[in-house]
């Protein structure tokens, strides 16, 4: 045998043997989620950030604009464990320099000005097109094979047509 050979082998086993690790069920089940924590996600930091920035006028919105900035920080950690868990990749914590602040004034302004709270933001927004993508990736192709596999149940089904 060839090298080629081979290569096309493993090629083959690696390609054909996907249904039978557990890891392809992970990264299914990590797009599956993708849409409703997109969507969650979405919906928490642009419906916060946009009453904090509405209500800062009132005084209220400040305090409501930096809870949502440490939520997107704490979200962004919570997006980082299930990635970990789930596509068994190893993401390191980002370096947050508003937190090797002293005075809590300095960290708060480190919040709001610090680049990578402001990356989660945009990580955790972007999060619902990826999962709108991921979810219909996973209809459109998901849907028609579980229909064909369980179509030989239908084939004794009294006044049920399966077939031309």
């Amino acid at each position: 045998m060839t090298r080629s050979d081979i290569r096309s082998v493993a090629s083959l086993r690696h390609v054909f043997g996907a249904p039978f690790r557990q890891q392809t069920y992970r990264k299914l089940l990590y797009l599956a989620l993708a849409f409703p924590l997109g969507l969650g996600y979405f919906l928490f930091v642009v419906v916060g950030l946009s009453l904090g920035v509405g209500l800062s006028v009132l005084l209220v919105g400040v305090p409501l604009f930096l809870v949502v900035l440490l939520g997107a920080v704490a979200l962004t950690g919570v997006e980082r464990v299930v990635t970990n868990a789930l596509l068994g990749v190893e993401l390191t914590a980002p370096s947050w320099r508003f937190l090797e602040r002293e005075a809590p004034v300095e960290r708060l302004t480190g919040l709001v000005f610090d680049p990578m709270v402001w990356l989660g933001v945009v990580f955790l927004v972007s999060k619902l097109a990826v999962g709108v993508g991921a979810f219909t990736l996973l209809v459109s192709v998901l849907v028609p094979v579980f229909v064909l596999v369980a179509t030989p149940l239908y084939y004794q089904t009294p006044g049920a047509d399966v077939g031309l």
